[in-house]
């Protein structure tokens, strides 16, 4: 394996990575190399928490009348399809 030396290294960056060595029980090098890893290659299955903030804000009535449109919408106009083999879905403007 492939050493490296870091040299000027701030205090701020110093103080991070010996926090999250503690916090998660590992040594200096092993947080360095999770750090590294997590920026250069994140994991494939990541959760994003960006839209937690909105769960759960709607009654139920108001989900049902949301999930009652997009089932609307969802359905297909037989006027908008043709049994011509091979042709399939027929635009409105033709």
């Amino acid at each position: 394996m492939a050493a490296i030396t870091l040299r000027n290294l701030p205090a701020e960056i110093d103080d991070a990575i010996r926090q999250r060595a503690e916090k998660d029980g590992v040594s200096l090098n092993q947080a360095v190399i999770r750090l590294l890893s997590e920026t250069i290659k994140p994991p494939k299955n990541k959760t994003y928490h960006d839209l937690d903030h909105l769960f759960g804000i709607l009654s139920k009535e108001e989900a049902d009348e949301i999930d009652a449109v997009i089932a609307e919408q969802r359905q297909i106009e037989p006027t908008d399809w043709t049994d011509e083999p091979g042709t399939g879905w027929k635009a409105p403007w033709k």
